[in-house]
């Protein structure tokens, strides 16, 4: 697993995020693991993530799990949808007010879609991913 985390971590330092798709049956894995979850296979090829997941639920994310270094980001929101690769996730989305929350539930109460994007976040000690509304 270590090299999977290390390509993983190098690639979110250049801005890049990446996934493994597998040579089986096509799947992807994100964050990646170096074992298929649909069909087991352990032959997996890196790609780039495009970064354009489509939200299935929306919610905001309880004081209690704001701590650092995501403190500074509160109030955090969390969903669960789908990248465009197929990839079932579930991450937090920055930047939301309760207004834009109220937007968003009100979007997905209609059976609208609610796209976000995927950006490389940057910490002090720690890179990792983070979602934000697209336009």
């Amino acid at each position: 697993m270590e090299p999977v985390l290390k390509t993983y971590y190098e690639a979110l330092e250049n801005d890049k995020i990446l996934g493994l798709r597998c040579r089986e049956c096509g799947a992807v894995e994100w964050p990646p693991v170096p074992t298929c979850n649909t069909c087991s296979s352990t032959v997996m090829d890196w790609v780039e993530i495009e970064g354009t997941a489509i939200v299935e639920e929306f919610s905001p994310v309880s004081k209690a799990y704001t701590k650092p270094p995501f403190e500074k980001f509160a109030p955090l929101y969390m969903f669960k949808g789908y990248l465009k690769e197929g990839t079932y996730v579930m991450n937090m989305v920055l930047d939301v007010t309760p207004e834009i929350n109220d937007v968003v539930e009100q979007k997905l109460k209609d059976k609208e879609t609610v796209n976000l994007v995927a950006k490389t976040l940057k910490l002090d000690d720690l890179n990792t991913v983070a979602f934000y509304l697209k336009d």
